[in-house]
């Protein structure tokens, strides 16, 4: 009781007493201090590539495994032999998959009971390689099916020093959300403070083409390289930045 009667007389202004002023100076300068914008940035690079990843393969037929194996490996050893002779760093060139299985054919008897048939074996061999002169890829492609590839699965195309190009547009992205803040804290009539969090979750997608869709290829006259346009490549990163707030 005599807590509540010494509370009632510093609430009570008629008294002398400023409690009710000092709580409301303390709420101020709390909602003051804790009054935050979050805003999203993106910042995006665009880049040529500086390099192309192809797989070339080798897929053959034969009676027996150890014919469809050997015919194979003659095969995929002159792709190979292709491609370093065309510049390309045995580094660069490496086994992706390597198989060998039966195959099988459907046969019906005059009673018409199907019944399944051994068809011989089918061996593949798929070498990913790559380029680091991207202008000659038209040109590989298509002499590669002079050299014994049957089987081409795929370009892509992408940046040797991807993460100097993740960093300039990680500054973008800091830079435009720097920008939405200082708009949006102008149009509230207030400053931008300190900051108090920044998250950059890293995201990276490609307007090139990356897809890696099986790209069966059969020999064909007359002799030309395959048409190949590299674009650009875009690099883009997301941050969201938290400032304090101030009048």
């Amino acid at each position: 009781v005599e807590l509540g009667y010494g509370l009632v007389a510093l609430a009570d202004k008629r008294r002398g007493g400023d409690l009710l002023d000092r709580v409301t100076s303390v709420r101020r300068t709390f909602a003051q201090e804790m009054g935050v914008i979050v805003v999203w940035g993106r910042g995006v690079v665009e880049v040529a590539p500086d390099h192309a990843v192809v797989s070339i393969g080798v897929i053959n037929k034969r009676p027996t495994p150890a014919d469809a194996l050997d015919g194979n490996s003659a095969s995929s050893r002159r792709v190979i032999d292709f491609l370093k002779a065309n510049g390309i760093e045995e580094r660069d060139i490496r086994t992706l998959a390597v198989s060998l299985s039966g195959d099988v054919r459907m046969r019906r008897d005059a009673q018409g009971n199907a019944t399944q048939e051994n068809d011989g074996y089918i061996a593949t061999n798929t070498v990913e390689a790559r380029l680091r002169q991207i202008g000659k890829l038209g040109v590989i492609l298509r002499d590669a099916l002079d050299h014994g590839a049957n089987r081409i699965t795929g370009v892509r195309f992408g940046i040797e020093n991807s993460e100097v190009v993740q960093d300039n547009a990680r500054t973008r992205a800091v830079a435009d959300a720097t920008r939405k803040a200082k708009l949006l804290a102008q149009a509230a009539g207030l400053q931008l403070g300190t900051i108090v969090r920044i998250e950059s979750p890293p995201r990276q997608q490609t307007s090139s083409s990356d897809a890696a869709a099986d790209l069966p290829i059969r020999r064909a006259a007359p002799r030309a390289s395959v048409p190949i346009e590299a674009g650009m490549i875009e690099i883009t990163a997301d941050v969201d930045v938290v400032w304090r707030l101030s009048p």
